[in-house]
């Protein structure tokens, strides 16, 4: 009987050791594998490098009737190129201006009071500044706020 409790234990003990050293190997493997699979991936959104065009601030009187209210912004544009970002910037930056101040003139306070209001608009946005921008050419991938105040 103690032969067999021996050879167990022995068995037991060897098993043990076993799992632990495989366990520490996969522990230092690991990280390369996690390494590996990423260089095969393509690069994520936000490494994609975009080009920031910095825009002054726009005042603009919103829509409502009932009272006066206005919404002082002022937005970034990200675009996919820096092509685009220099022809926004040298040729039709006014052209830019204008479809932002018509599209924010159609805002109401209390659609923009919400968080997919904004959402909303910054599509709106995105899609009016696309319009402008000639065929061919990059376009504005996002709309991001820099400041937002309504009243």
């Amino acid at each position: 009987m103690k032969g067999i409790v021996k050879h167990f234990a022995i068995y037991f003990i060897t098993s043990a050791v076993c799992l632990a050293l495989l366990g520490v190997g996969f522990l230092f493997v690991r990280p390369h594998l996690g390494a590996r699979a990423a260089g095969h991936q393509k690069p994520a959104a936000a490494e994609v490098e975009h080009f920031m065009v910095e825009l002054d601030e726009f005042t603009v009187n919103l829509a409502d009737l009932d009272r006066a209210r206005y919404a002082k912004v002022t937005l970034a544009l990200e675009v996919t190129d820096k092509k685009t970002a220099e022809e926004i910037e040298k040729k039709i930056l006014p052209r830019v201006r204008d479809a932002i101040i018509m599209t924010l003139s159609k805002q109401y306070f209390r659609t923009l009071s919400t968080n997919e209001g904004k959402q909303s608009l910054k599509r709106q946005l995105a899609s009016a500044v696309n319009g402008v921008i000639p065929k061919g050419e990059g376009k504005a991938a996002a709309i991001l706020f820099t400041s937002l105040v309504m009243q």
